[in-house]
């Protein structure tokens, strides 16, 4: 297993592997190539993590983490530049609308803020169905810890959808600590011992 930062060269592929990666539940899966790469772009441009891991014997990423203290404003500014096909494909995919009404409704107007740690956020960890355990996200994980460690940074946090049950095995095994849940997600933190 080879891990490397990601670089502008991997985006096209890293797309490819967020389409394979996710299920129909998660909006971006939805996103046009075009659409998807600029969004991409944002999000590598404003995190500081961002890693992606290969098998030995072949350059294709096989899995990914992206992670920073900017993803909010990458993604609110993605939105911003790309509002138009960002409503059409909402329009075509309305199954996501009521969802997105309650986060934005839930952002504006949450009366109780949750208790951040940190503001850094594992944003995206992603790993090829054909790929799963077989330690790419936990190598993935260690290889991110030891970058913040690095940075003297000691914890950080990240969100997964209540639906995604293999994530939530995944993340339990691995010391993460359930700091709340809203009506979709359940909001994790670790501790970097």
């Amino acid at each position: 297993m080879i891990i490397r930062k990601i670089v502008n060269e991997d985006i096209d592929n890293i797309c490819e592997l967020h389409l394979r990666s996710l299920d129909k539940n998660h909006f971006t899966s939805t996103f046009n190539s075009k659409l998807l790469v600029k969004y991409f772009q944002k999000l590598l441009r404003e995190n500081k993590y961002s890693y992606l891991a290969t098998e030995e014997n072949n350059s294709s990423p096989v899995a990914f983490l992206i992670a920073g203290y900017k993803t909010n404003k990458a993604i609110n500014e993605f939105i911003k530049e790309n509002i138009a096909p960002v409503f059409f494909t909402l329009l075509r995919n309305p199954q996501f609308i009521t969802e997105k009404i309650f986060e934005l409704f839930r952002e504006l107007f949450s009366v109780s803020k949750k208790i951040e740690l940190t503001k850094l956020q594992l944003y995206l960890i992603e790993v090829d169905p054909a790929h799963r355990k077989k330690g790419f996200a936990k190598e993935l994980i260690s290889n991110f810890e030891k970058e913040l460690k690095k940075d003297k940074v000691y914890y950080y946090g990240l969100s997964v959808r209540k639906t995604n049950v293999e994530a939530i095995k995944f993340y339990s095994k691995s010391n993460f600590e359930v700091e709340n849940t809203n009506g979709t997600s359940i909001h994790y933190t670790k501790e970097i011992l």
